[in-house]
């Protein structure tokens, strides 16, 4: 491999691998030993957002001194909803609103409703300057063409400031409230 790299930079290589638990920089993968990398794994759970696994790790495979060849060096792993759908998430109450959302679009469709769910992952402009919410959802009614679209901003709270953030009887978005149109 080094023999044909360009001269001037380091081979490396990158690998995306499912694991189901991260600690420090070991990673635990189905059916295989632990792997235990050069340096700790990078993630957003941390312990202010403890996220639980399951995790798509992309890992940076380069040269190591102390191995004499090609070793796993550092990694960043993602939390992602599940081992089937690797959809990213941002903490523990998102994994169970999308649980819960997928849960509710086969309902929907037996009433012949499509539910759409995206998750964004850059900002989206509005006119009220630029947002990222937790999720976009459109609902379509495959009966009369009708569809609506909602944009979802997931927000946790502890109990005790819980009746700050909620006005009674509303939905409550710590950025400007968007309409059906994302507007």
């Amino acid at each position: 491999m080094e023999d044909h790299w360009p001269a001037g930079h380091a081979p490396q290589a990158f690998l995306a691998l499912f694991s189901h638990r991260v600690r420090g920089a070991t990673l635990h993968v189905a059916d295989g030993p632990p792997l235990t990398l050069a340096n700790r794994i990078q993630s957003p759970s941390i312990v202010d957002n403890r996220i639980g696994g399951f995790y798509l790790v992309l890992i940076l495979v380069g040269q190591y001194p102390d191995t004499c060849g090609y070793a796993a060096l550092r990694g960043y792993a993602q939390p992602i909803y599940s081992g089937r759908r690797f959809i990213p998430v941002e903490t523990a109450l998102e994994r169970d609103a999308i649980r819960s959302l997928l849960s509710v679009r086969t309902l929907l469709d037996c009433g012949a409703i499509d539910l759409h769910m995206e998750k964004p992952l850059f900002d989206l402009l509005t006119p009220f300057g630029s947002c990222r919410p937790s999720l976009l959802l459109e609902a379509r009614s495959r009966r009369s063409g009708e569809y609506r679209q909602l944009a979802v901003d997931l927000c946790e709270t502890r109990p005790e400031t819980a009746s700050k953030h909620f006005r009674s009887g509303s939905y409550y978005d710590n950025r400007e409230h968007l309409d059906d149109h994302g507007r």
